[in-house]
């Protein structure tokens, strides 16, 4: 069970305190829900939004059922999306289950492509989340402030959906202060961050709590790109999200 999580879950001290210890989940959050016109110098996607944070990491080491039992925890707890800003390397029978729940659920699973230069349609086993073949995995590469894709990002023709802005990213570091980053593990929370914003404007304009379907944002995240030149063959749209044109759909 679960005691005293009303700020998540910390699967690596068992407990209901997932304080960040390394700053790459703070810079992650950041990137979806930092607050604005608070004169800090940046400011998230989304922010009026619940980012419930879920720790499985320690110093870039997870222990692979922690993992299980975080997606299994966010999955019940119905959460809207869950960021993957990371990748496992290994196949386990329980990883196309978790995933099948939460697409049925109607939870989207935003995923980083990585930051190797690996063609993600290619490698075996199947990387976990970002390779499963599920319409809600949702997998990001990323791209430079002059719109070129990043050569040592991973990338897939038909595995990676788009990409999203991967360098100098501006964002939360740890101790209060602001600052830029690069990775794919900040190209993917802007895609989160994209779909939060879809969902609260679904529920508002239709008078609902029931979010848009998998397949609807999913469209709707492949029409709402811009075409470059130099995500031809990188990822399956051959865009870099454009977010007015995303929302546009809702």
């Amino acid at each position: 069970s679960y005691v005293d999580d009303i700020s998540g879950w910390d699967f690596v001290g068992d407990d209901g305190d997932p304080m960040d210890e390394q700053g790459h989940g703070t810079a992650v959050a950041g990137v979806i829900a930092a607050s604005a016109y608070n004169r800090q110098g940046t400011a998230g996607l989304c922010r009026e939004i619940v980012v419930l944070p879920i720790r499985v990491f320690h110093e870039e080491m997870g222990v692979i059922s922690d993992i299980e039992d975080a997606f299994r925890y966010a999955i019940d707890r119905r959460f809207d999306v869950i960021n993957c800003s990371f990748g496992y390397d290994s196949s386990f029978p329980w990883m196309d289950e978790v995933l099948e729940k939460a697409n049925r659920a109607g939870i989207m699973v935003v995923c980083s492509a990585g930051n190797r230069p690996v063609d993600l349609d290619t490698v075996e086993p199947l990387h976990f989340p970002r390779t499963r073949p599920f319409p809600n995995v949702i997998t990001v590469t990323g791209t430079d402030q002059w719109d070129r894709f990043i050569p040592s990002f991973g990338y897939g023709a038909n595995r990676v959906l788009l990409a999203a802005p991967g360098n100098e990213v501006g964002t939360t570091m740890l101790g209060g202060k602001v600052g830029t980053i690069a990775g794919t593990s900040f190209s993917a929370p802007q895609v989160t961050g994209a779909v939060a914003l879809a969902i609260g404007l679904w529920k508002w304009t239709h008078d609902t709590n029931e979010r848009p379907s998998v397949a609807d944002l999913r469209r709707a995240l492949i029409d709402g790109v811009d075409p470059l030149p130099s995500l031809v063959g990188k990822c399956a749209t051959g865009g870099r999200l454009n977010l007015p044109r995303f929302l546009r759909a809702f």
